[in-house]
């Protein structure tokens, strides 16, 4: 969301935000309060920019969805910036950029292996059970693997 704190009215203020590295493609869209404009969308650039005018008090709301690549790595962070034409004074310039940052997946996988015997029996069989579990923290990657090997008698 960009907003024209004011008092001032604006007009061709430069949006700007480079697409991350993680997201493969975006679509962006914006909705401007009335009186102010945009470029409607849906648009799909590499680097998104904008040219806007809004009124004091007003603001104009962007929705981008983004695509992450299958093979992507790393935290993923997206920083957005509105710059001011050089003829309109903004005086508080640290509320002109924004960021969000999104941690990648990670999992703890752990593995345990019993036989439930202490002694084998040579000529017999012994069952193993494994159970391989992703203890997280990314509740998405749960997963629960419970194998049963025989040995040939």
């Amino acid at each position: 969301m960009i907003t024209n704190n004011g008092p001032a009215p604006v007009s061709s203020a430069a949006i700007a935000d480079n697409r991350p590295g993680q997201v493969t493609n975006w679509i962006w869209t914006c909705v401007p309060d009335s009186g102010a404009s945009c470029t409607a969308g849906p648009v799909s650039p590499i680097n998104f920019g904008d040219l806007v005018t809004i009124p004091a008090g007003k603001k104009i709301t962007y929705t981008v969805v983004a695509t992450v690549g299958i093979s992507s790595v790393g935290d993923m962070t997206n920083t957005v910036t509105v710059t001011a034409p050089g003829t309109v004074p903004d005086p508080i310039l640290p509320n002109n950029t924004a960021s969000d940052t999104d941690a990648h997946p990670s999992a703890d996988l752990a593995v345990t292996m019993s036989d439930s015997v202490n002694t084998y029996v040579p000529g017999g069989s012994v069952i193993y059970t494994i159970s391989v579990t992703n203890n997280g923290p990314s509740s998405r990657n749960r997963y629960g693997l419970f194998l049963t090997h025989s040995r040939p008698t």
